[in-house]
């Protein structure tokens, strides 16, 4: 028995059911964006790898020679691109970005989606998405390139935003910065948005000031005992309203703000 993401305990046959979730999404994805090599920008950003680590290759040229606006992802792939035939290495890196887009999706569509069929079916929409909406063309399921691997941080630093982390989701949308500063600062600035909204319904709702902290500690602990004690006169002790409704929409939020402002 292992420890789950939120600190539950997990079982085998959970684990395995998990992992057989995420090789269907990953499919999913596969599916979505298996074209053939090289896709649109994957001759600039491999060529662009390659020549991080070995400088010798392609000396003198022009393009490769100005000032790396992605060195994060050149210095990652840059070894993949340098070891093998830029083609091979453009295959292995979308593999590589679909699981990583699988893996911080499942992160975020978990606490929303019930049940496997909600998050299988919440992939597939997502996927058809991004190919037949006003989203086409944002390589979030695409070749291998700085910005998928930036989507799949902020899928899961929006993954842990919706279960109270905040510090953590700023984390993993940091690294999706220095992967793609675009990407990864635009969805630092919707969360941002989100938390200072989040922050100010509270305290509209009365939930901003130091007594009703105490009273949300408060109806916190009594609603994890068994018995139920009287809350004091005069104590406040209801949760504050922005709860789940909240966390799904302002994810949904993030996520179609950033492509629309990232394409």
């Amino acid at each position: 028995m292992m420890s789950g993401s939120d600190g539950e305990p997990v079982r085998a046959g959970a684990v395995v059911r998990r992992v057989a979730e995420l090789a269907v999404i990953t499919a999913v994805f596969a599916a979505a964006g298996a074209w053939p090599v090289p896709d649109l920008n994957e001759p600039v950003y491999l060529t662009k790898a390659r020549h991080a680590v070995d400088s010798a290759w392609a000396t003198g040229d022009f393009f490769l020679e100005t000032p790396d606006a992605h060195g994060v992802f050149y210095r990652v792939f840059g070894p993949l691109a340098a070891a093998l035939p830029l083609d091979q290495a453009a295959w292995i890196g979308r593999i590589a970005g679909w699981l990583a887009v699988a893996l911080g999706f499942g992160h975020l569509i978990g606490p929303l989606a019930q049940t496997t069929l909600g998050r299988l079916a919440a992939a597939g929409l997502f996927a058809v998405a991004l190919r037949c909406t006003t989203m086409a063309g944002e390589w979030v399921i695409g070749g291998c390139e700085a910005k998928v691997f930036a989507w799949a941080c902020v899928l899961g630093g929006l993954g842990e935003f919706v279960r109270g982390r905040p510090a953590v989701a700023w984390l993993a949308m940091g690294c999706g910065a220095a992967l793609h500063p675009i990407v990864g600062g635009w969805a630092m600035i919707a969360l941002l948005a989100v938390v200072l909204v989040r922050m100010a319904l509270l305290r509209w709702a009365g939930f901003g000031d130091g007594n009703c902290l105490v009273a949300r500690a408060a109806a916190a602990q009594s609603s994890s005992s068994s018995r139920r004690s009287p809350a004091p006169p005069g104590l406040r002790v209801e949760q504050p309203q922005v709860s789940s409704t909240f966390y799904r929409v302002a994810a949904a939020a993030c996520v179609i703000g950033g492509c629309v402002a990232a394409g």
